[in-house]
């Protein structure tokens, strides 16, 4: 059934953008209808999105503790936990990326709150950089804080899912060896 791979990430597009072919084009607007999204969800996912934008780091990160520096009107309640830095980063590029945005994206949106162009390619770029600079040379993610396999295992999907649909040099052996890592951490 088609609804199941879909909903599971490895859609019905083909071509160049194999399984990630929804996600960019006309194939987002098709999955988007076909799963009763609407304007006022693809706009809301929009304002997220921009929400995100404005509370990256400079340095391409999201930071649990410190995003509202990043924020325009300085009111951004809901401080967490810094051990997780790596993790929220990952999540906030799983977010670009699930809406169709990566690194190699050209889109530019007009921000309602501070005036700036935000450009989501620009975004996701600087959140790939930040989690690869993290990465040390056994392949893991992150510094080694407690619990650290989960902001290893989600900045692998962000990883792994950046280099699925670009297909980019760069981000192939990041992937790889994040890949190891979390196979070679695996309980018996």
């Amino acid at each position: 059934v088609a609804g199941q791979y879909i909903s599971l990430g490895a859609g019905a597009g083909g071509g160049s953008a194999g399984v990630f072919g929804d996600r960019n084009g006309g194939g987002k607007e098709n999955l988007v209808k076909q799963n009763g999204g609407t304007k006022a969800t693809e706009g809301a996912v929009l304002e997220a999105l921009q929400w995100l934008a404005r509370h990256q780091s400079p340095d391409g990160s999201w930071k649990a503790a410190g995003f509202d520096t990043q924020c325009a009107s300085g009111r951004c309640p809901g401080r967490g936990d810094p051990d997780y830095d790596t993790g929220l980063t990952g999540l906030s590029l799983l977010a670009f990326l699930g809406a169709g945005y990566t690194n190699l994206s050209h889109d530019e949106f007009d921000d309602p709150v501070t005036g700036r162009k935000l450009r989501f390619g620009d975004v996701v770029k600087g959140g790939i950089r930040w989690i690869v600079k993290q990465q040390d040379a056994d392949g893991r993610v992150g510094p080694k804080v407690p619990r650290y396999m989960y902001n290893h295992a989600i900045a692998t999907l962000a990883l792994t899912e950046a280099y699925g649909m670009t297909r980019s040099a760069v981000l192939e052996e990041p992937a790889r060896k994040a890949l190891e890592f979390l196979a070679l951490a695996k309980n018996p």
